[in-house]
């Protein structure tokens, strides 16, 4: 039963009485929109060179993979600020048409990642630079095995030169 305030005909309850009542409140609070997963990207992108890699175990790059990335890119004559780093292990769902729209490269360097996984309509084998859309794609195995494997280094590094050499 309300109770009766000092005003004439008034029937409020006091403050006190309504937050024991409703201790989570009266109205409930619409739901704000829905954001996109924020996905972790390293690099700048000056050059529009777009590196892909497929690691479930890392934000982006291990430490071991970044540093082997980064002696790529310093023989390319690149560095962090002209590439995105993007980890499609972490980015359900995306093709190479919403990489070319969302980060526009140039050059595309798959690191363990196949043109399947990006839905490339095509097939290319690793270390052949493959021109498709605007984009040249090079692919080869994961950063991590690239130490072990001497020949699939000389393998890259003549993909690179095609790439990055003026």
């Amino acid at each position: 039963m309300p109770m009766r305030t000092s005003e004439v005909g008034s029937t409020r309850l006091p403050g006190w009485l309504l937050a024991r009542l409703y201790p989570e409140g009266l109205i409930a609070a619409a739901p704000g929109p829905a954001e996109a997963p924020a996905v972790d990207t390293l690099g700048g992108n000056a050059r529009q060179v777009l590196v892909l890699v497929k690691l479930p175990g890392a934000a982006v790059l291990p430490d071991d993979d970044l540093a082997l990335l980064l002696n790529i890119l310093k023989a390319c004559r690149l560095g962090l600020p002209d590439v995105r780093v993007v980890n499609l292990a972490h980015t359900p769902g995306v093709d190479h048409l919403s990489l070319a729209r969302d980060h526009r490269p140039v050059t595309a360097l798959l690191f363990g990642v196949t043109p399947e996984d990006i839905g490339l309509p095509l097939r290319f084998p690793p270390f052949q630079v493959q021109p498709f859309q605007g984009v040249s794609y090079l692919g080869s195995p994961a950063l991590g095995e690239l130490p072990a494997d001497p020949e699939a280094k000389k393998r890259l590094w003549a993909g690179l030169r095609q790439l990055f050499t003026p």
